[in-house]
């Protein structure tokens, strides 16, 4: 009877092991599935190894408008790594070279335009951008598109590269005349690679997600 039992439970443990590694593999091919939606098929970390997936957290909720002033004179978004309490130090300690920022955005149009995006590594106007080129977009191609809709972003900075284990989103915009766009719900999410970074720039992954 105490065998049986015995090897009920480990029957037990066994499944609940298999159905976690096919829960947890089903979450990692849900991240790199949106890899798939980078325009251009640019080559990103995220087909490759990333050693660790730190969860979303929720940044800002309030909405902010963007003008075609500077992206250095207007409002911006900084991320404390220390946040999800790791730091540029400890990572880099045990091997991990690369951070991979995942930041998702709800953008609408005011007027008609392009939007930037830029990733530095401080807030003042002196701060060196950490990824180039930066990105350019158009919420509306060719309209005017006062609908909220929900973005991600997609960007690798070596970790060598963070100072004060902090970075800053700023925001752009251009276009012919009136260009002012909107953006909320800033939410984050942060991963490490034991790997150099395969793309430099700043993408958009995908849309509507």
């Amino acid at each position: 009877m105490e065998r049986k039992l015995f090897l009920k439970r480990q029957f037990s443990c066994v499944l609940f092991f298999v159905f976690m590694l096919l829960f947890c593999n089903s979450m990692c091919i849900t991240e790199v599935k949106a890899a798939n939606y980078v325009e251009g098929g640019v080559d990103i970390l995220i087909d490759g190894d990333l050693g660790i997936f730190y969860t979303y957290r929720s940044s800002r909720s309030s909405e902010k408008t963007i003008t075609d002033a500077s992206h250095m004179n207007q409002y911006c978004d900084g991320i404390n790594i220390r946040d999800w309490n790791i730091s540029v130090s400890s990572l880099m300690n045990i091997g991990y070279q690369t951070l991979v920022v995942i930041f998702q955005l709800d953008i609408k149009e005011v007027n008609d335009g392009y939007q930037e995006l830029f990733l530095y590594d401080g807030w003042s106007t002196s701060a060196l951008q950490l990824v180039a080129p930066y990105l350019n977009f158009e919420h509306g191609p060719g309209y005017q598109d006062t609908n909220y809709a929900r973005y991600e972003f997609y960007a690798e900075i070596p970790l060598s590269n963070i100072i004060d284990d902090l970075i800053y989103i700023r925001y752009g915009a251009h276009g012919n005349w009136g260009d002012d766009w909107k953006n909320k719900d800033l939410s984050v999410q942060l991963c490490v690679s034991t790997e150099t970074r395969v793309y430099t720039g700043l993408c958009w992954i995908t849309n509507g997600v």
